[in-house]
């Protein structure tokens, strides 16, 4: 998506309903070969719409950034700490 491309994402992937959409791509499953086949169909049928369907994978992920997902990385770290901190059976470094 960030190079610009449509997508073509199996139903199975927990990411579709946010990130595929009819804009920029399809989704199929991929336990049924006449699903995957027929989604290969549109996208080949439909060529002459992959290049706008490319733009809008890019809009769509284009306010994702390395820093945003290490700032979103770091702060699922410093809640885990937090959380393992407040367990009631962690000995405090006083009593312990």
């Amino acid at each position: 998506m960030a190079c610009g491309l449509p997508i073509l994402s199996s139903k199975y992937n927990g990411c579709w309903p946010e990130y595929v959409t009819r804009s920029n791509g399809w989704v199929f499953d991929p336990l049924s070969v006449d699903d995957t086949l027929g989604c290969l169909r549109k996208c080949s049928s439909g060529r002459a719409r992959l290049p706008e369907m490319g733009r809008q994978s890019n809009r769509i992920v284009s306010n994702h950034t390395a820093k945003q997902t290490a700032e979103a990385v770091l702060q699922a770290c410093e809640i885990a700490v937090g959380m393992q901190n407040k367990r009631p059976d962690r000995l405090s470094p006083s009593t312990g």
